[in-house]
């Protein structure tokens, strides 16, 4: 993902998701997730797939994401644990790298779609409390 393209989407999330709060999370394969912050038929998407990570606000059913979801892994819970009903703060980019950073309310989300070194990371303050990819045996 090119940054200047990075950097026009994570202004495009900044207007849509900044002050609303996370509900749903939807685990779509072993690397990617839709997010649902209430925008009635939108979802983040969020793949940290080595070969083509990225993120983007995508336009699906409940129930169509529902059908294509497996249950949700020891990362996954974690976010729902620690992220649903929590509101969105802030979202920036990184000056120089590919690397998005979700305030919420008592933690931080961070997309890194760097490419091989692509990953999710649950942050508490400056303390990484998980990330999705260290997890998943084998990649």
């Amino acid at each position: 993902m090119h940054p200047q393209l990075l950097q026009r989407i994570v202004e495009e999330l900044r207007t849509n998701l900044t002050g609303r709060y996370l509900g749903k999370i939807i685990q779509l394969s072993s690397v990617s997730f839709a997010f649902d912050f209430g925008l009635r038929g939108e979802f983040l998407y969020v793949n940290v797939e080595p070969a083509s990570p990225r993120l983007y606000l995508i336009r699906r059913r409940v129930k169509e994401l529902e059908r294509q979801s497996q249950p949700l892994n020891h990362f996954g819970l974690l976010l729902r644990e620690k992220l649903s009903g929590e509101p969105v703060t802030a979202i920036e980019k990184a000056v120089e790298d590919r690397i998005v950073r979700f305030e919420f309310a008592s933690r931080a989300l961070i997309a890194q779609v760097t490419g091989r070194t692509a990953d999710l990371f649950l942050l508490e303050g400056d303390q990484i409390e998980g990330g999705l990819r260290t997890q998943i045996k084998g990649i």
